[in-house]
């Protein structure tokens, strides 16, 4: 009888162990591997994604088609090779693509240059 409530006992503290460590490592596996490597095309939920000319810029709105769209306080840049840009490296873009969360712009995809 005895020998019966330890092997129960210790079935039970085996499962609330394994519970614990689920609980405690799988939220970081999980946010790690969706946005640890985040590229230039990459859509995070929520996003939306806008394509088109832009008109022009400031440092802090942006003007695609006509509409003004305000910048996040951190904003990712990257030119058609896929390598991150400078704000000011933007002078010359004509057509881009911008991904938009929360009311401003996250991060920015230059397509195509003015020759």
């Amino acid at each position: 009888m005895i020998d019966r409530v330890k092997k129960s006992a210790l079935s039970a503290f085996i499962v609330l162990a394994a519970c614990m460590l689920v609980v405690i490592f799988a939220p970081g596996i999980v946010m790690s591997s969706d946005y640890a490597e985040e590229t230039p095309d990459t859509v995070l939920p929520y996003d939306d994604v806008i394509t088109g000319t832009m008109d022009d810029f400031s440092e802090r709105l942006i003007y695609v088609d006509g509409i003004g769209y305000r910048l996040c306080d951190t904003v990712k840049i990257f030119n058609p090779r896929n390598r991150m840009i400078k704000l000011e490296n933007m002078e010359a873009a004509i057509d881009i693509k911008v991904f938009v969360n929360k009311g401003c712009i996250r991060k920015i995809k230059v397509l195509q240059y003015a020759q």
